[in-house]
């Protein structure tokens, strides 16, 4: 046939009605599977023979259409149906078909199909949806469609993807408006708009305005040290932004969530609250910066509060239902591993299983182990060993659990899973199990098994929903008890993130770290330790704000530098000290081509913070340690990399060390300091030394200072540099101070006894000590024991411990005084020479450093200098005693410049105690005439001596 059979004049009309409509006219021969086109004048366009065949290998019909239009032809049902196929051009077209089915006068079936496009309409339909879809000034998403896409994402977010949220509000935008008008402010915002699609073009990432001058960046499968990088770039690129010639400038506030891999069950709204929390800290460390939520905790489970509210349950374990006899059990026994062992047993006999398994799972190395397992009699155990599994694998159960978080398994039907899959799954004889997933705080912390052996058994929906919310009960006890002990790794209350930095928090470094380390997978890898030197002091001068910017830009900074970012790890460890453990081949004769990389990266930033603060001496140190295979620990390569970061002395050059085997040996030497210090103490191995102070004028024995000396039993003994420094470090040097002024004060009670002359002798206290309100107790209880007064007696401090503990060695000073105590700053000169400290201090007498006065020494200016310092410090009130002096030139000199006490070798050495007491015998003590040892020295300083040219002091 070649046309259809119609009237001419009303296929004429019919045919305008169908230009205009768009609508061509087809027929389907159903047993002949052709396919016949019409055109609008009812004449055949085209016929198509083997049309199944035709739609799969030739026809424009996109594929994914292609299947259900092929059914209808099959069929032969009528139907209507919406097509896409592509264009000319490529461009997808709309169309509507409509199929009549019609039985010929032969008895053949024949489809009768229209098809109109509708192309044009479902552009409109579009356009209309993404103007509802989005914010008519800005052109993000708005706040409903925005919300509702970042649900869709967490709803079917997988445990190894990860995903962050920046809430971002621009600061004091009132006065933008008040001050340029809202159409100014509006561009405003429309410009900020355009930034954040530029920041984060390169992400998947969902851009709203959640309203007014308020934004929502979501950003998926992204790296926590990328959303950092992200999160500076952004707020230095507002900082920068222009606005023609007005003049105006903007910065914004933003709060920081991160969600981790293996954290899931979290809404928009739960993280919007976290990042706003973070924003309101923002606003309030005053505004133009960003802030990390320190953790997801801030939601509590809703298991937990309803164990709170749930009413005591007196009916017995098997009269209520298992939800209900969960609750009762938990809360009448008061031992967690008592209650579980309990309920496990009593959901197995009610329920008729065979075995209940608590499944541990450690996504990040991929094991599984059971520590709770309750099995009826005969029944073998499973899990007994630590089981790995394949992420492919894990992926595929955990896509599997329903939306009650229950999956149940069938020995039979395993087909689904890989034959490892299967037998992690299919354990200890098992016919059916049902697995129900365990989670806290949205953590997948592994599944609870319910297992029966003897048969298959199938699963009404009301009990799985019982076991799905038992499960959950548990789950939540279950990790109660894990926080309280210390052992559950995923810590609920530990802090993820720095809110200052950004960084992964300390906690999680160390946990992450430790994997790799206890893997063994550490011979390309190395822990970096950096800090900045007194930073106390950048924070007294420009204030804790841009201390922490200084932070801020540090962090941004080394992370610019560092190319590797999948195995990286960076953290702030406390205040201004940094961590990073990062790849590096292992290869010694490399070790200096590092240093001098990481010598060039610290001065660079050193460089720029001195443009910034010309005043500052901002000063980096590193320390870098290696992670040999013999590391077997976190805190070991901390610790190597701290220890050596610590022995560096800051300066543009040098900044850097690495932990080479030298430092191995002075290290073990500091270890067996620590060590051996009770042994020593007991067996009296810390000799107290006595060093004579002397007045210039009548080199009378005034005073003396104890000196510690290390007597070890194998013969050698230890200077104090080189165990002082160690016990300050780690605290003892509080108890060696204690030990040190009870031998002295005991001395000075033995010599009262036997009737010997005194002088005051002055001890040394660690500026540890103003930390404890108990300090001077502990002092004053000594002299009441051996029944000493206090003035005899002293104790001195550095100008470097009075200066960098101000406050507190001031209060200190002042209770030593009140008590009747003298108190010293020592090595005056040798690094601050604050001089209004020495006027707030309460101190009583200044040492002047020997360094100081043997530089002060070398010029007539610099005599000049040290003249009018002991005159005005004299004038002040105070005592003045010059330390360290060697030689018969400075002994003329301080003489004529006035100097009152003299302390060093030119009189005496450091003396053991029976010399020192043989001396308080024979020299003279105040205005006694005793023999000094020294005679013939003094006789010659007396006298004159022909070589010693006496020099004029002006």
């Amino acid at each position: 046939m070649e046309t259809l059979q119609v009237n001419r004049k009303k296929i004429e009309k019919l045919s305008t009605v169908l230009n205009n409509s768009r609508i061509k006219i087809f027929e389907y021969l159903v047993d002949e599977d052709t396919l016949v086109v019409y055109n609008n004048k009812f004449h055949i366009e085209k016929t198509i023979a083997g049309y199944m065949d035709y739609i799969d290998n030739k026809s424009k019909i996109h594929p994914e259409d292609r299947e259900k239009i092929k059914q209808i032809y099959k069929e032969a049902k009528e139907a209507t149906v919406e097509i896409r196929e592509f264009g000319e051009d490529g461009d997808i077209k709309h169309s509507v078909l409509e199929f009549t089915k019609i039985v010929n006068e032969d008895g053949k079936l024949t489809l009768i199909g229209s098809t109109r496009d509708i192309t044009e309409q479902r552009k409109q339909e579009k356009k209309l949806k993404e103007r509802a879809r989005k914010d008519s000034l800005t052109g993000l998403y708005n706040q409903v469609y925005g919300k509702k896409c970042i649900n869709k994402y967490l709803n079917r977010k997988k445990p190894f993807d990860s995903c962050g949220m920046i809430v971002l509000d621009v600061d004091c935008f009132k006065l933008v408006n008040d001050n340029y008008g809202h159409l100014f402010g509006d561009k405003v915002l429309a410009r900020l708009a355009m930034l954040l699609k530029e920041v984060f073009r390169d992400n998947d990432s969902i851009l709203m305005r959640a309203g007014g001058d308020e934004f929502v960046i979501f950003v998926k499968d992204i790296l926590n040290i990328e959303l950092v990088r992200k999160n500076v770039e952004l707020m230095q690129k507002i900082r920068d932004l222009q606005f023609g010639k007005t003049g105006c400038t903007i910065t914004c506030s933003a709060g920081c969530c991160y969600l981790p891999e293996n954290v899931s069950g979290y809404t928009y709204d739960q993280l919007f609250e976290n990042a706003d929390i973070a924003l309101y800290k923002a606003k309030e460390r005053g505004k133009n910066c960003y802030v990390y939520c320190d953790s997801l905790q801030h939601f509590s489970s809703m298991i937990a509060e309803q164990e709170k509210q749930e009413e005591m349950l007196e009916a017995r374990y098997f009269q209520n239902d298992i939800v209900a006899t969960a609750f009762e059990i938990f809360e009448k026994t008061n031992n967690f591993e008592v209650a579980i062992h309990l309920l496990l047993k009593v959901i197995g006999v009610r329920l008729e299983l065979d075995r209940i398994t608590i499944v541990q799972t450690d996504i990040k190395a991929r094991e599984i182990y059971s520590d709770y397992q309750w099995n009826r009699e005969g029944i073998p155990k499973v899990l007994e060993t630590v089981r790995h599994f394949d992420k492919e694998d894990f992926l595929t159960v955990f896509n599997d659990f329903d939306e009650n978080g229950v999956l149940v398994l069938q020995h039979d039907h395993m087909q689904r899973y890989s034959e490892s899959a299967t037998k992690i799954l299919i354990q200890g004889e098992a016919k059916t199990i049902v697995s129900v997933a365990m989670y806290c705080e949205g953590r997948y912390t592994g599944a609870i098994t319910y297992a029966v052996c003897k048969e298959k058994r199938s699963w009404s929906n009301e009990m799985l929903k019982q076991l799905s919310e038992v499960t959950k009960i548990i789950s939540a006890h279950f990790a109660k008890n894990q926080v309280m002990n210390h052992v559950y790794q995923g810590a609920i209350t530990r802090m993820e993130h720095d809110t200052l930095t950004g960084l992964i928090s300390f906690a999680r470094f160390h946990e992450e770290v430790e994997r790799i380390i206890l893997a063994n997978k550490t011979s390309d890898y190395m822990m970096i330790y950096m800090d900045f030197e007194n930073f106390k002091y950048f924070n007294y001068k420009y204030g804790y704000t841009l201390g922490d910017q200084v932070l801020k830009d540090f962090c941004s900074f080394i992370i610019g530098k560092t190319e590797e970012k999948h195995n990286l790890y960076f953290t702030r460890v406390v205040s201004d000290q940094f961590l990073m453990f990062r790849t590096a081949s292992h290869e010694k004769d490399e070790y200096q081509a590092i240093i001098e990389e990481t010598e060039k990266i610290n001065e660079e930033f050193m460089l720029r913070q001195k443009e910034k603060f010309p005043k500052s001496n901002v000063v980096l140190r590193t320390g870098i340690y290696y992670v040999t295979p013999e590391c077997r620990s976190t805190s070991y390569a901390i610790d190597a990399a701290n220890y050596v970061r610590q022995k560096v002395k800051g300066g543009e050059k040098g900044s850097v060390r690495f932990y080479d085997d030298e430092m191995q040996k002075q290290r073990e030497l500091e270890n067996e300091i620590v060590n051996d210090m009770k042994e020593a103490m007991e067996q009296k191995q810390f000799k107290v030394y006595f060093q004579p102070k002397y007045s210039i004028k009548s080199h009378e024995i005034t005073g003396a200072e104890a000196l510690v000396r290390w007597e070890r039993d194998n013969g050698t003994v230890l200077s104090p540099n080189a165990f002082i420094p160690v016990y300050e470090n780690n605290g003892k040097i509080i108890e060696l101070d204690f030990y040190v002024f009870e031998t002295v004060v005991e001395f000075i009670a033995e010599n009262l006894k036997a009737g010997r002359e005194q002088v005051p002798i002055s001890i040394n206290a660690s500026s540890l000590h103003a930390s404890d309100p108990q300090t001077i107790n502990t002092y004053i209880n000594i002299l009441k024991k051996y029944s000493v007064d206090p003035t005899m007696v002293e104790i001195e401090l550095t100008e470097t411990a009075v200066v960098s503990e101000y406050e507190s060695v001031r209060k200190l000073f002042d209770s030593f005084q009140l008590h009747g105590i003298k108190t010293a700053m020592d090595d005056f000169g040798s690094g601050y020479s604050v001089l209004n400290t020495i006027v707030d201090i309460p101190v009583d007498v200044i040492k002047i450093d020997r360094g100081f006065i043997t530089s002060c020494l070398e010029t007539d200016r610099g005599i000049y200098f040290l003249k009018h310092l002991i005159d005005m410090i004299r004038n002040l009130g105070y005592q003045i005693i010059c330390e360290g002096v060697e030689t018969d030139e400075q002994i003329e000199i301080l003489r004529q410049i006035g100097c009152d006490e003299i302390q060093g070798y030119w009189y005496s050495k450091p003396l053991k105690m029976e010399d020192y007491k043989e001396l308080l015998q024979t020299e003279k003590i105040s205005k006694g005439g005793a023999k000094h040892p020294n005679r013939q020295k003094i006789l010659r300083y007396i006298l004159g001596n022909e070589n010693l040219k006496e020099r004029k002091i002006q």
